[in-house]
């Protein structure tokens, strides 16, 4: 009976610990109810430090299998961490955020003052420069600062909204989406 499956999978779940997956979500579990337990106790325009933490609340890879070894600066967004918003301006002038522009399940590869090559049939290219007149502007510098991006620099956003890599080579970001997707056709 599919009851008694059930119950043979709980009591062996238990008995054998969490999944590896599981295992990995525990502590951006616990981070997240901590956070949002703390800010249930405060007044709206309390949160304070916080704040920053709420739209991405602290979720990271860095240093696991999906994020390539590398040098890590605490304060920079790197490879495994969560990609950040900005808002921004299409070239005709209309808003838009970077979170609408990796939209859609599809590798995003931001290039900062920079035009990339998109390396992959997968990957969407998005240049992001200055000013308005270019394909994406940075006009208020948000998204410069938010990645902590250098001119020349790309940053490869993957589908689940995480940084693959950042760098200023393209073989490099060639070869890290060689080692993550199928060859193209």
């Amino acid at each position: 009976m599919g009851s008694d499956r059930t119950l043979y999978s709980t009591r062996t779940t238990y008995a054998t610990g969490p999944a590896p997956a599981t295992a990995r979500a525990l502590p951006v579990a616990a981070a997240v109810l901590g956070l949002s337990s703390r800010l249930m106790g405060q007044g709206i325009g309390e949160h304070g430090e916080d704040t920053e933490r709420m739209p991405q609340m602290g979720h990271t890879y860095r240093g696991g299998p999906p994020a390539p070894a590398g040098p890590v600066e605490a304060e920079v967004p790197s490879a495994g961490d969560r990609a950040p918003d900005a808002p921004c301006h299409r070239a005709d002038g209309r808003r838009v955020r970077l979170f609408d522009l990796q939209r859609g399940g599809h590798w995003t590869l931001h290039g900062f003052v920079v035009r990339p090559r998109p390396p992959h049939p997968a990957v969407r290219a998005v240049s992001i420069g200055g000013e308005i007149g270019g394909e994406i502007a940075d006009t208020d510098g948000h998204a410069r600062r938010a990645y902590a991006a250098a001119d020349g620099e790309c940053v490869l956003v993957r589908p689940d909204g995480h940084i693959g890599i950042r760098s200023h080579d393209p073989a490099t970001i060639a070869a890290y989406l060689r080692s993550a997707l199928p060859p193209a056709p």
